[in-house]
C-alpha cells in the first residue's frame, strides 16, 4: 500500500517539479530591431554571419537610417566586427567590442550615414541566440560550398547542313 502511494505521489508531483526546473528557451527577440541615436532612427535587420572563428565574429546587417529632421529613409549595409563570448548553458552569445568596419549606402553621404550607424552601436542588442548564429553560419558555409563548384559552360557543337542529312 505504501509503495502505491509513493508511485502515485511521484507520478503527480515529479513532472511539475521537472517543469519548474527547466530553463527558459534562449531567445534574442524578433528582428528587425529599432534604435534611436542622436535624433536619427535606425532599423537594424538580422545580421548575416560571414565568419565566426574562435571569438571573432564578422557579419553584415541591412540598416535603414532616417536622419534627424528628415523623413527620408536611407537603406544600406553595415559590415560588422565583434568579439564574442558564448554561454552554452543558456544558449546565448554576448557581443563585445562591436565595430562598424564599413558602411555602404548607395545614393547617400557614405560618411554621414556610417557615422550615424557607429554612433548608435551602444544601443544595439548585445545578446544573440547561439542557435540563430549557428544556423546562419551553416547557411553561409553551404552557400560558399555551392559557389566553389566549377561548372562547365562550353556551348554545344552545332552542326549545320544546307542539304538534307541524317545524324548517325
Amino acid at each position: 500500500m505504501k509503495r502505491s502511494r509513493l508511485c502515485l505521489f511521484l507520478a503527480l508531483i515529479a513532472p511539475r517539479f521537472m517543469l519548474a526546473q527547466a530553463p527558459p528557451p534562449a531567445t534574442d527577440g524578433d528582428w528587425p530591431k529599432e534604435v534611436n541615436s542622436d535624433g536619427a532612427h535606425l532599423v537594424i535587420y538580422q545580421p548575416q554571419v560571414d565568419s565566426w572563428k574562435k571569438d571573432r565574429l564578422e557579419a553584415r546587417a541591412a540598416v535603414t537610417v532616417t536622419p534627424a529632421g528628415s523623413s527620408t529613409q536611407v537603406y544600406g549595409i553595415a559590415t560588422l566586427s565583434a568579439r564574442t563570448e558564448v554561454d552554452r548553458d543558456n544558449r546565448m552569445v554576448t557581443i563585445q567590442d562591436l565595430k562598424v568596419t564599413k558602411g555602404t549606402f548607395p545614393g547617400a553621404n557614405q560618411d554621414e550615414m556610417t557615422k550615424a550607424v557607429r554612433d548608435s552601436l551602444p544601443n544595439w542588442p548585445h545578446m544573440v541566440s547561439l542557435d540563430r548564429l549557428l544556423a546562419d553560419l551553416s547557411m553561409t558555409n553551404a552557400e560558399s560550398e555551392v559557389e566553389a563548384m566549377t561548372l562547365k559552360h562550353d556551348p554545344p557543337k552545332i552542326i549545320f547542313s544546307n542539304t538534307p542529312a541524317v545524324l548517325i
